[in-house]
């Protein structure tokens, strides 16, 4: 069973020979084509578009959501916290790898919602160093910036850690990340 460090708040996982996950991957993909075709504008911030959410493109009923409820996932949060999660929602995001955005999730931040939340990133394209992988900071080595009279939640720059601290994720379509992305 997979278990995300409560030191580092990161792991990861391949499921892409999973039947579910390949289910969910197939369906956002195809969503994503439909709506390419119909000339559909994404909302955007920045390199994130936003594809698709639950409850709005994707029902109780649809393979996204039977993934992002599932004990594949849900397990190792729940082993994680000690308790059954909430899930607050989900989405599909196209995170672009074409230009460079200051302020933006491109950066290393902290999201504000709480002082400990798992988010959990599943690759719908094979992502290595050149497609624009997911990066994080293990949470031991980057607790000491809550100290820092400095300190700010939004973007930071990436020298405020150390040297090869940031990790990044690649792998196939089916990669699993969790991340505890408040610490």
């Amino acid at each position: 069973a997979l278990e995300v460090s409560r030191n580092d708040g990161l792991a990861t996982l391949d499921l892409s020979g999973h039947a579910l996950v390949g289910a969910a991957i197939a369906e956002a993909r195809a969503f994503f084509d439909r709506a390419v075709a119909a000339g559909r504008v994404f909302p955007s911030k920045d390199s994130l578009e936003f594809v698709g959410s639950a409850n709005k493109d994707f029902d109780h009923g649809s393979a996204l959501f039977r993934l992002a409820s599932s004990p594949l996932l849900l397990a190792p949060v729940t082993r994680y916290f000690g308790m059954f999660p909430i899930l607050t929602g989900f989405g599909v995001t196209l995170a672009r790898n074409e230009a460079y955005f200051r302020k933006s999730s491109q950066r290393l931040h902290f999201d504000p919602e709480d002082r400990s939340q798992l988010k959990v990133f599943v690759y719908l394209t094979d992502v290595d160093a050149d497609s624009g992988p997911f990066m994080a900071v293990p949470a031991t080595q980057c607790a000491h910036l809550f100290t820092r009279s400095d300190f700010i939640l939004d973007r930071q720059d990436d020298s405020v850690v150390e040297a090869g601290a940031i990790q990044p994720f690649h792998g196939p379509a089916g990669t699993v990340i969790f991340c505890d992305t408040c610490r």
